[in-house]
């Protein structure tokens, strides 16, 4: 039996050994009791998810407890102005930015204050403003404000706002997506919702879905997403640089840079600097600097003894060529 190349038609060797590249696929045409048509092309879709959740800019998304809300003074229920509003329990206290009290024409004297946070306990002053309401985007919840404090230190991180479009793509929350409205680019967060207006934490609804998927709560200013909406691990660069790579968690490198909201976390175990013992129980558990190192495959050391043995045999010729001279 004689063998070809289905590339060359050469008889010296199979298709597999062909040197070179696979030959590039035979188009196959319909039959003629079909009518002899072509078959149509496939399309191959372009998945856009990660566009449409994480923005156009491909930045990563993570959504926290932020709700678009209407705030208007007690009695002046016509001067509403929209804003987005942060739901934060590790606050006590309700704050407000300088520009509520400009959009309001609130204004008054200020006093001091301590704000403690991560970074350390400041000493500021700041306005009070009091007698407003927040209501819903949908009207049906009306709440009073608490004092609101003047501070400019209010994340102002946008991309955590909730949108349509994440509960969209996460099937336990896309019953939920019409009811989460969209972002309003030019409304600021003007708001943050502290411990002072407990009815604002209190959860109505839970929609909690996959272990590690994001979780939806229903509050009474309406619908929010916690946690990360992205669909995959990675987000392709916004700058394409062909001489920088990022090397992934199995270690193969890639163009597309990892999220930065996953985090792993490795013990540092402390090396022992007790001197080695021939009791079981004092070593049995030990860790040593070595504990990682790659040990010598058994090829490895009978190359080694071999390279040894003729360094000593060179060692010893030399010496007796010295000492014949």
């Amino acid at each position: 039996m004689n063998i070809t190349c289905n590339e060359c038609n050469s008889e010296e060797h199979n298709t597999a050994l062909h040197p070179g590249p696979p030959p590039w696929p035979i188009s196959i045409r319909s039959a003629a009791e079909n009518g002899g048509e072509d078959n149509p092309p496939i399309a191959t879709g372009v998945v856009s998810q990660c566009t449409q959740v994480c923005g156009g800019e491909l930045s990563e998304k993570s959504c926290s407890k932020i709700c678009l809300v209407n705030v208007y003074p007690a009695d002046q229920p016509d001067k509403t102005v929209r804003m987005y509003a942060i739901i934060d329990e590790q606050s006590n206290r309700s704050l407000v930015r300088s520009d509520f009290f400009d959009t309001f024409k609130n204004d008054g004297p200020s006093f001091p204050y301590s704000l403690k946070t991560c970074a350390g306990v400041i000493q500021t002053m700041g306005r009070r403003a009091s007698g407003f309401q927040v209501e819903s985007l949908d009207g049906k919840n009306s709440l009073p404000l608490p004092s609101l404090v003047e501070c400019d230190k209010i994340p102002n991180d946008r991309s955590g706002i909730p949108t349509p479009e994440a509960a969209l793509h996460h099937p336990h929350l896309r019953k939920i997506a019409h009811l989460i409205p969209t972002v309003e680019p030019k409304t600021p967060i003007m708001l943050l919702l502290g411990r002072d207006i407990l009815r604002v934490h209190k959860v109505r609804q839970h929609i909690n879905g996959p272990h590690d998927a994001p979780y939806a709560q229903k509050l009474d200013l309406g619908w929010v997403i916690v946690g990360n909406v992205c669909l995959g691990k990675f987000h392709p660069p916004t700058i394409i640089n062909t001489l920088h790579t990022h090397i992934s968690d199995g270690g193969r490198p890639t163009l597309f840079e990892p999220c930065p909201n996953r985090f792993e976390i490795k013990e540092s175990f402390s090396i022992s600097k007790r001197p080695y013992s021939t009791e079981m129980e004092d070593h049995l558990f030990q860790r040593t600097k070595d504990d990682e190192r790659a040990a010598p495959s058994i090829e490895d050391i009978a190359f080694l003894n071999i390279m040894e043995l003729g360094s000593r045999e060179r060692q010893r010729q030399q010496l007796g060529c010295s000492s014949t001279l």
